[in-house]
C-alpha cells in the first residue's frame, strides 16, 4: 500500500481511493479557470500572463485525457496519475512560455487586421510607396 506522509485536507485520500477523480479534474475541471482567465485578459498588465495560462490549460487538456485514461485502464494508481498530469501541464506551460511570441504572431496572422491584443504590442504603421 502506498502511504503519503501528509494529508492535504483529504486530497491525498481522495486520490488514492478514486483515481478517476484526477482524470475528471484534469479535463473538465479546467473549464472554470478559463472563465477567470478570460476576465483577467481585460487587464493590460495581466494580459500576457493570462494568455500563457489559458494556452497551458487548452494545450494540456487533450493529452491529459488520453494518457491518463490509458494509464487508468492499465491499473496505475491515483498518485501516479496525479504526477503524470502535473508533468503534462508543466511541459505545456514551458512550451507556451518559451514560444509565446511566435505563437502569438501565428495566431495574429489569422486576423484580418493587425490585432495587438495578444502580443501587447502596437501595430506597425504601413508606409506608403512613393
Amino acid at each position: 500500500m502506498l502511504t503519503i506522509p501528509f494529508n492535504l485536507f483529504g486530497f491525498a485520500d481522495s486520490i488514492v481511493q478514486g483515481p478517476v477523480f484526477i482524470i475528471f479534474i484534469s479535463t473538465f475541471g479546467m473549464i472554470i479557470p478559463l472563465f477567470f482567465l478570460g476576465i483577467l485578459k481585460r487587464i493590460p498588465i495581466l494580459r500576457v500572463l493570462s494568455n500563457i495560462a489559458a494556452g497551458t490549460i487548452a494545450l494540456g487538456v487533450f493529452p491529459n485525457l488520453g494518457i491518463l485514461s490509458i494509464l487508468l485502464f492499465l491499473g496505475i494508481g491515483g498518485v501516479h496519475l496525479f504526477f503524470v498530469s502535473t508533468v503534462i501541464f508543466l511541459s505545456c506551460f514551458l512550451f507556451i512560455a518559451f514560444n509565446y511570441q511566435e505563437l502569438a504572431n501565428y495566431i495574429n496572422s489569422f486576423s484580418p487586421i493587425d490585432n495587438p491584443k495578444i502580443t501587447g504590442k502596437k501595430p506597425r504603421k504601413k508606409r506608403r510607396k512613393k
